[in-house]
């Protein structure tokens, strides 16, 4: 057989020629954790530390501060310093008081006069369960017109009952005394008997 020569012309019966390798996707870099300096950083810290120096040595030490100086004697005169003017109160204008009990007092007969209110208030009285809004709703009532009571100087009947029940009750002494002072000898006799 006789020796041909390779050629690097495609024929009809080459097939293409593929490389042996494939290239790798190039995947990204994953980003770590630095820890240390960064390469070439000892030179350059050693230059702005010899930049610094040759600075200093540059400047003059017997150069110092630009105040300048007296070279003669002056007299210095003290001036006495300014009289502080007296805390004197500054008059203040009167407080205005204002009257606004009619406004409290309408306020007032509005919530006695407020049914809802009312029928809460009953139905609460009778042992019915109530919402936790008619609930908050009543004791909101309540609460606002104890404060117009007290604002307006109204007295409660609970108030006078409650004064009643404190001055019916005998201070802790008396009734000491009252033990001390009493004849048990009635009840000695019934034990004999």
């Amino acid at each position: 057989m006789s020796r041909s020569k390779k050629s690097r012309k495609e024929g009809a019966l080459m097939k293409a020629i593929l490389p042996k390798r494939t290239p790798k996707e190039e995947k990204e870099k994953r980003i770590r954790k630095k820890s240390g300096n960064k390469p070439g950083s000892r030179q350059v810290t050693e230059a702005k530390q010899s930049n610094q120096a040759n600075q200093s040595a540059q400047r003059d030490p017997r150069l110092g501060s630009k105040k300048p100086i007296a070279l003669g004697v002056e007299q210095v005169t003290h001036s006495k310093p300014a009289p502080k003017p007296e805390n004197r109160p500054e008059s203040i204008a009167p407080v205005r008081v204002v009257d606004n009990s009619a406004a409290l007092e309408q306020e007032l007969l509005a919530l006695e006069n407020n049914e809802a209110l009312q029928t809460l208030a009953a139905r609460d009285e009778a042992g019915e369960a109530l919402t936790e809004e008619q609930q908050s709703q009543l004791q909101a009532g309540l609460a606002r017109y104890q404060e117009l009571v007290s604002e307006l100087g109204l007295e409660q009947e609970q108030d006078e009952d409650v004064q009643t029940q404190e001055s019916s009750q005998v201070s802790e002494e008396a009734l000491w005394d009252k033990l001390d002072d009493y004849d048990f000898s009635e009840y000695q006799e019934d034990k004999e008997k």
